[in-house]
């Protein structure tokens, strides 16, 4: 056999030896790059909810919010918890006599999102939950001197 029979040997078993390396980070940039757009899509709905109950006074329609949000982001909202917290304007927990809690001018706002999420990948498989947060001080709520 000559010598460019075997460069050419060469190359396929480098090619053979290396691809499955490229496919596997292949397929992990694709998985990261999903989890980074869900990640993107839960904190612009925990956003868009604490605005809307900082400017609408109510914590009533920020669920409402927070899925249209989601699937505006194409970010499937079935198995999505959301938690509405309003804070007195120093931080600390707010005491509520009636539900829902009303929101007053100055109070703090904290929309809390949370969806779980799972890799599989040739055997091996990493799941959690994805975390998103927004707080925000009301400041068009009820006005109560």
């Amino acid at each position: 056999m000559n010598e460019k029979g075997r460069e050419s040997g060469q190359g396929l078993v480098e090619f053979a030896l290396i691809l499955p390396i490229l496919l596997l980070t292949v397929l992990l940039f694709i998985y990261f790059a999903q989890l980074f757009n869900t990640w993107s899509g839960l904190q612009a709905g925990a956003v868009a909810g604490a605005r809307q109950a900082s400017d609408s006074g109510s914590v009533v329609q920020v669920e409402t919010v927070v899925r249209d949000t989601l699937r505006a982001h194409a970010v499937d909202p079935s198995d999505v918890v959301v938690v509405t917290t309003v804070l007195n304007p120093d931080g600390s927990p707010k005491v509520c006599w009636v539900e829902p809690c009303p929101v007053e001018f100055g109070d703090l706002v904290l929309v809390e999102v949370a969806k779980p999420f799972e890799i599989r990948a040739l055997g091996w498989r990493a799941e959690g939950e994805l975390p998103a947060s927004h707080q925000v001080r009301a400041q068009h709520g009820a006005w109560v001197p």
